[in-house]
């Protein structure tokens, strides 16, 4: 039975090493939940010739705290270090790494494997993390715009714009003075669509103080096509 076999074949196709000034930079065949080829680095120590360490490229916090993964938020904290502890690694907040401790060279490739399991498991943090986000984000949009415009113009929630417009529904209106915002929280591609449909029909009507506003959750959410992103960008939508 060639299963095995054919396994570690595809296993290895997709790792590629190079060498870089602190080491060397592996290509892995697993990819991030950004669709990117996930990287590890291998640094070389300056003190000690022959030892070297397994590290990541100082990403991985960031895109977990963008996700909405706080580290103020204790069980979060203790729920990352159990990770690292078990996984035998350590996280340097000066420089964002995730590494391991310096090692022999002959012990390093029983410890990729071992790291490589952290890097995956840190991903389900993520896959977590932006699940609650996409959750409460609407809820925080409205919490944020009731907070901001209260005191300065009628707000409702989940309301139409204008009584013509009763089959378009944003998260959030804020009625001010010769312009009514139509929020929307888009968390995903329908979110969008639905500003841009909207926006469309204020042009057919002739709805010129009714401004659709995209709230999006990142600079560049996953969740909505590059194509519906470059669609807002030439319209008359609104980002923030």
């Amino acid at each position: 039975m060639n299963l095995l076999k054919d396994i570690c074949g595809t296993f290895c196709d997709g790792l590629a090493m190079r060498e870089v000034p602190m080491g060397y930079a592996i290509k892995t065949p697993f990819r991030s939940l950004d669709g990117d080829a996930v990287a590890l680095y291998v640094r070389r120590s300056k003190d000690a010739p022959g030892q070297l360490r397994l590290e990541d490229d100082g990403s991985t916090v960031a895109a977990l705290q963008e996700e909405g993964f706080g580290f103020d938020n204790e069980q979060r904290l203790a729920e990352f270090q159990a990770l690292l502890t078990e996984h035998g690694a350590l996280f340097d907040e000066d420089e964002c790494l995730i590494h391991t401790d310096y090692m022999e060279e002959g012990r390093a490739a029983a410890y990729f494997l071992k790291f490589m399991s952290l890097m995956i498991r840190i991903s389900d943090l993520r896959l977590m993390s932006r699940d609650r986000a996409r959750d409460t984000f609407k809820a925080d949009v409205q919490q944020f715009v009731d907070e901001t415009f209260r005191d300065l113009a009628p707000v409702e929630f989940d309301a139409p714009p204008e009584d013509s417009l009763s089959d378009y529904i944003p998260d959030a209106i804020v009625r001010a003075p010769g312009v009514t915002l139509a929020i929307f929280a888009a968390t995903g591609e329908v979110k969008a669509l639905e500003a841009l449909v909207l926006w469309q029909e204020l042009l057919r009507q002739g709805l010129s103080h009714v401004l659709p506003v995209v709230v999006l959750p990142t600079a560049k959410p996953p969740q909505i096509k590059a194509r519906t992103m470059s669609r807002i960008i030439n319209s008359r939508v609104s980002m923030a």
